[in-house]
């Protein structure tokens, strides 16, 4: 019973077991439908998320393509505002030339209305140049499809012709078939009549050019032969010292090898001699600086003795109110004064040799005539005779001085009188020669006053008594040719030097007339001076300007003027 029991048990289980199998099977087979039911759902999911997406692109697509489209339109609208409002001509045809657009301006510079011009042609206008014209236009534009650029004559609607300026070009789409085309026109008549006035101003000026140039090359060509048939040698120099122009004497006196290109071969040529060197490089500068003739009465070149003047090339300005002027070069003259020189020496040793022989037998007369005043005055009672006795010693003491002055010049020149130079203080000498020449002046009714500066005056090295001897003949000839108020003497720093300066309010001297100052033997009459010298010899101021020039100062007229007085100035170089 119990076997039989566990037999259909068995038999159950195994039924069971078989059961199982058949529904794992059956799960099997329904989970492979589902999952594969499942995989082909997420395909699905899939392809509609990839739809939705596309579709979302598609939409944002629209949505910036209508974006692009309106801004398009708004660009489209501007250009259209732009092209109607422009002051040019435009026009847009067909193919075949038949206008579709045009402008207001089209219609302001022809004179037809929009309706007149829409649906014609350009001839409406035209039509007023060659046919060749045309025809070659047309070729440019339809046939090679290029712009075509050129002036042409056109009518407008009242018979009125103008001159434009045509730019047209053909428009083609992406197959380069052609469109249509785009003119724009210019009216250039005004500019044309421009243009004619402009060529016949230009022909007329050209014209006077030409006639300038000429005068210029006639006037140049007159100056070359003035420049060239000189005596002396001639050179203009730039500011940068190039030389300009300059004649043949010039290297034949400087015995030149070369054609100077520049004032530095010229300046070169006088190597050797340093001081002259180095005074000619400074006078060529003090011109041009001081805008003055600066002259070299002598200067050594070998074995000649020359005489340099350099002279700025002045240029005004006369478009400005205040004539600026402008120094744009300058000029140097050299005149060979070798042979003067030599001949100026021989009269010097003449006049030197004369001098001394003259001054004895002329010290003899005055002393004989001293002595017979002194000792006969009481014996001799006739008048007549006392005066040609004093007429005796006046003139001879009036000739000792003359030979004394022509034998210092001598001595100066040849550098045989020593310049003593000390260190001393000039506000001493010129209270002494106030001393000196006080009572004198004062007995001719003249002041003669020294106004002291606030402040001690520097130490000067100059020689004593020569500045003594200087400034006693400038307050001499201050006096002799002043006859009413006085004379003043000042003294002031100028730089390194101090200047000392002789005022008077005699009769002046005449600015044409001041360069006659400072010759040697130089003397002028009435007629040409105010001041009366015929009592001199016209070597006093000569003589001075040699001592100041040993001395290292300088000497001149600083200012006169008729009827109100002279100032005379000279300087002495302050001790270091």
């Amino acid at each position: 019973m119990a076997l039989d029991e566990i037999q259909n048990l068995l038999k159950e289980f195994d039924g069971m077991k078989k059961a199982l199998e058949k529904a794992e099977f059956q799960l099997q087979k329904r989970s492979a439908e589902l999952e594969s039911a499942n995989k082909e759902l997420q395909e699905k999911l899939i392809d509609l998320e990839n739809t939705k997406k596309a579709t979302l692109n598609l939409l944002d697509d629209l949505s910036e393509e209508k974006k692009k489209s309106e801004e398009r339109a708004e660009e489209l609208q501007k250009f259209q505002l732009v092209v109607e409002n422009t002051s040019q001509h435009v026009v847009i045809t067909d193919a075949s030339g038949v206008v579709i657009y045009a402008n207001q301006a089209a219609e302001k510079l022809t004179g037809y209305s929009h309706e007149e011009i829409i649906g014609s042609k350009p001839s409406l206008w035209g039509k007023q140049m060659p046919k060749e014209f045309y025809a070659d236009m047309w070729r440019t534009i339809k046939d090679e499809k290029k712009t075509f650029a050129g002036e042409l004559q056109n009518k407008k609607k009242n018979g009125e012709t103008y001159t434009a300026f045509a730019v047209i070009s053909p428009v083609v789409n992406a197959k380069g078939e052609l469109k249509f085309f785009v003119g724009l026109e210019t009216d250039v008549t005004k500019n044309k009549e421009y243009e004619r006035m402009l060529i016949s101003e230009k022909k007329r000026v050209d014209e006077k050019v030409k006639e300038k140039t000429k005068e210029l090359q006639e006037e140049q060509a007159r100056l070359l032969a003035s420049i060239n048939s000189l005596s002396f040698g001639f050179v203009i120099a730039d500011l940068n010292d190039n030389v300009i122009v300059k004649n043949a004497v010039l290297s034949t006196i400087l015995e030149l090898t070369e054609e100077p290109v520049s004032m530095k071969s010229i300046i070169d040529s006088f190597k050797g001699v340093t001081s002259g060197l180095d005074v000619l490089t400074h006078s060529c500068r003090e011109c041009i600086d001081l805008k003055k003739v600066v002259e070299l009465k002598e200067i050594s070149h070998g074995k000649k003795y020359l005489r340099v003047f350099c002279t700025p090339i002045i240029m005004k300005n006369e478009t400005s109110q205040d004539m600026q002027e402008t120094v744009i070069g300058y000029a140097m003259l050299i005149e060979d004064v070798t042979e003067a020189k030599i001949m100026e020496r021989s009269r010097d040793e003449f006049f030197a040799v004369a001098s001394h022989e003259l001054r004895t037998p002329l010290t003899a007369i005055r002393g004989n005539a001293d002595m017979m005043l002194e000792m006969y005055t009481d014996k001799i009672v006739d008048k007549d005779m006392k005066e040609m006795l004093q007429d005796i010693d006046t003139s001879s003491v009036r000739l000792i001085n003359i030979v004394n002055d022509f034998l210092e010049v001598s001595r100066l020149e040849q550098g045989k009188i020593e310049i003593k130079k000390e260190n001393f203080n000039v506000s001493d000498v010129v209270e002494k020669v106030v001393r000196d020449l006080k009572t004198m002046d004062e007995q001719k009714g003249l002041s003669l006053v020294y106004i002291a500066p606030p402040s001690p005056l520097p130490i000067v090295f100059a020689d004593k008594n020569r500045t003594e001897q200087i400034l006693v003949n400038l307050v001499g000839n201050a006096a002799k040719f002043t006859k009413e108020g006085g004379i003043t003497i000042t003294a002031s720093v100028a730089g390194n030097f101090i200047g000392i300066r002789v005022i008077d309010t005699g009769l002046g001297i005449s600015e044409h007339n001041q360069a006659l100052l400072f010759r040697k033997f130089q003397q002028a009459g009435e007629q040409m001076l105010a001041r009366d010298v015929t009592q001199s010899t016209g070597l006093g101021l000569y003589i001075s300007k040699l001592i100041i020039s040993s001395m290292g100062g300088t000497i001149g007229i600083e200012k006169s003027e008729l009827g109100k007085g002279s100032t005379f100035m000279f300087t002495l170089p302050i001790s270091e």
